[in-house]
């Protein structure tokens, strides 16, 4: 996720010239003090130079057989006081010397273009000094037995920068990195990495991470924001790897989220996540379609709660299955159409259960891929009752006479409840012969 910090090979710095060795051989030479010479010796080293006691004492210059050279001031036989060294490899060193061996401050300039420039300590490049790498790379800061070590400032060449604690070569102990582009850790490093308590800031993304790590990882208890306008998301808990793993929660708030299938929408969802998904949670989530989600999750599946689809029109109360789709008891309505409570198979009305229409129609019995099938009975509005079989939705079309029949059952039963014998808007039969009345 994060770009590892620059290495550098640190520990470039530590050849060294043992001139003391060399010089030892100035036992031989021969001469009074005070004087200008050229002395030589049987191995072919070649001073040239003030001598005093019959040794290099003064300015002079010393060259060895396998063409190193120094040039510069001696005493007692020795370099010593400001110098330069010529190595036959070609990296050279100029400054102090003390007996024969750079100490003091001084430059040494390496034949592949690495230099070092700061103070030496019998021989090495020991106290406050400053590298410059041949590709661009400087430290600048305390320097130990030819490293980089304590602190100090590394500055590289694609602009990155890191100031702290060194060792032996590399960031180690507390310290704070800056990325070209304005992106900043503060915290512990070990050899170079970031591990232990830490601060991240990335800019461009508005995320913040405050935690432990481990081998520049998010491991550990940690607390995750990640904040765009109008929209804020924080994660507190546990992490190994950069991803949520162990007990944590996750509030939000705002219509958007990190750009990922789920997102969490204007709430909290707390519980056990693994390998950033939810094992074991309870809260609310939106999904990327706009899906909110409340109640209880199972492998980053919501097993129990409430669905609510975009723009309300359809909302699912009860059980889910594994894979989050609608499974077992449930009830939904669709706004402004109907309300079903009931069974659910994987996603689809199935099962035994009670559908209540807009029109006042009631339907109740057996579903199948979201319509009436099967045997139930239907509830008009208009108080007709039809009991039988569906397909499809459909009454069965043997069932258009015992549908007639209902009605007109259903019809009589109201007149017999208004104590009339039958509908007054049927006309009486007239009797089969016509009967004069009795007279009084």
């Amino acid at each position: 996720m994060i770009t590892h910090v620059n290495s550098r090979r640190h520990g470039a710095f530590t050849k060294k010239h043992s001139l003391t060795k060399k010089l030892k051989k100035t036992s031989r030479m021969r001469g009074g003090g005070g004087e200008f010479k050229k002395l030589t010796w049987p191995n072919g080293n070649v001073y040239v130079g003030d001598v005093e006691n019959g040794k290099p004492h003064g300015k002079g210059k010393f060259t060895w057989s396998n063409g190193d050279t120094y040039e510069g001031e001696f005493k007692d036989g020795l370099p010593h006081g400001r110098g330069k060294i010529t190595y036959s490899d070609g990296n050279t060193y100029e400054g102090d010397v003390e007996n024969g061996k750079p100490h003091g401050r001084g430059k040494i300039t390496y034949s592949h273009g690495d230099t070092y420039e700061g103070e030496f300590k019998k021989g090495l490049l020991h106290g406050r000094g400053k590298f410059t790498y041949s590709d661009g790379d400087t430290y600048e800061g305390d320097v130990e037995n030819g490293k980089p070590h304590g602190r100090g400032k590394f500055t590289y060449s694609d602009g990155d920068t890191y100031e702290g604690d060194v060792e032996n070569g590399i960031p180690h102990g507390k310290g704070k990195y800056t990325w070209a582009n304005g992106d900043t850790y503060v915290g512990d490093w070990v050899h170079a990495r970031r591990t232990g308590i830490g601060k991240l800031v990335l800019l461009a993304d508005g995320i913040t991470y405050e935690g432990e790590y481990l081998d520049d990882n998010f491991s550990g208890y940690g607390n995750h924001t990640r904040t765009k306008p109008n929209y804020y998301y924080n994660y507190r808990g546990y992490f190994v790897n950069d991803k949520s793993n162990g007990w944590g929660y996750i509030y939000t708030r705002g219509p958007a989220g990190p750009a990922r299938n789920k997102t969490i929408y204007n709430g909290t969802i707390y519980g056990v996540f693994e390998n950033g998904k939810m094992i074991h949670a309870t809260g609310t989530r939106i999904e990327a379609d706009g899906t909110i989600c409340e109640g209880e999750f199972i492998n980053d599946k919501l097993i129990i709660g409430k669905q609510i689809l975009p723009n309300n029109e359809f909302i699912y109360e009860g059980e889910f299955d594994k894979d989050g789709k609608m499974h077992g008891k449930g009830s939904m309505t669709k706004l402004n159409h109907w309300k079903y409570e009931g069974e659910y198979k994987h996603g689809q009305m199935s099962g035994y259960g009670v559908m209540h229409y807009d029109n006042g129609n009631v339907y109740a019995g057996e579903f199948e891929k979201d319509k009436p099938h099967g045997k139930g009975t239907m509830k008009y509005a208009n108080g007709t009752v039809y009991k039988g079989r569906f397909v499809n939705g459909q009454p069965q079309p043997e069932s258009a006479n015992a549908i007639a029949a209902a009605a007109a059952a259903a019809s009589s039963r109201i007149w017999e409840e208004l104590g009339m014998k039958q509908d007054p808007r049927v006309k009486p039969q007239k009797p089969h012969s016509k009967v004069k009345p009795h007279s009084s």
